[in-house]
């Protein structure tokens, strides 16, 4: 029998075209966030909603929604150009499901110093007012900095009741961030069977779907992990189960209806 495991399921919502289509840091005019970016948990997309009509044009973003696809395809560029991988995994990182945002955060400091006629304005203002809505910089954990330094772009949004998942951050909100992913999406591990299920779901594993993890299934699970940044060593570890359930999840609207991530 080939009849697969379910797929896992990510519900998204799309943030309205405008204005968001014009607040992102790409295209000629460095304001254009592209249409493939535009979707988040609808949570979230709430959340940033409200941002924006509390704060209209003020907030701009390089990075909210990225595909599997995405992923991937910023490990292989860091790849080519570090010589090794750098980035989260497919199905390891908070964009990859909507739950945060990259922010551009020097021009929009600017922008939220002119919109409260403000002599100055902080990076600390800056995180305090992002709380409001339930978005925690990555440094910003119990401990946190409120630094100009490494990932204070980086937001996590935690919703109304952000203790529920600062109490698995330490110094930084990553481990809340991997608390709330798993209790939305998790658990990620799948059985021997299951594992050969997805591996022809995507056409590396044409054997027996018998649950045994023999030649052939070893052989598909390094090209699997070959194709998708991972180390090619041919052993369904849960690093490659959590690739394997993200990268044949299914986006669908709050409706129900599939969404195309392009």
């Amino acid at each position: 029998r080939r009849s697969s495991v379910p797929n896992l399921i990510i519900v998204v919502r799309a943030l309205p075209a405008n204005p968001f289509s014009r607040r992102g840091g790409y295209g000629k005019r460095g304001d254009h966030l592209p249409s493939r970016f535009r979707f988040m948990h609808p949570e979230t997309a709430e959340a940033l909603v409200r941002l924006e009509n509390d704060h209209p044009g003020v907030f701009r973003y390089t990075d909210v929604l990225r595909s599997a696809e995405g992923s991937k395809a910023v490990r292989q560029k860091y790849k080519k150009r570090k010589g090794r991988y750098w980035g989260k995994l497919p199905g390891s990182s908070g964009h990859n499901v909507g739950l945060c945002t990259d922010d551009k955060v020097s021009d929009n400091l600017r922008r939220l110093k002119a919109f409260w006629r403000a002599r100055k304005v902080t990076k600390r203002d800056y995180d305090m007012l992002k709380r409001e809505y339930g978005f925690w910089c990555h440094r910003d954990g119990p401990r946190g900095d409120h630094a100009r330094d490494h990932e204070d772009w980086h937001f996590n949004h935690f919703g109304d009741d952000p203790k529920r998942w600062l109490r698995y951050c330490k110094t930084k909100t990553s481990g809340g961030l991997e608390a709330k992913f798993k209790a939305l999406y998790g658990p990620f591990k799948l059985t021997k069977r299951e594992i050969q299920q997805k591996l022809a779901q995507l056409g590396f594993y044409r054997g027996r779907i018998d649950g045994i993890i023999g030649r052939k299934s070893k052989e598909a699970t390094w090209r699997f992990q070959l194709a998708w940044t991972l180390k090619p060593d041919g052993i369904p570890g849960a690093r490659t189960q959590r690739v394997l359930r993200f990268v044949t999840a299914e986006f669908v609207d709050e409706a129900g209806d599939p969404v195309v991530i392009k």
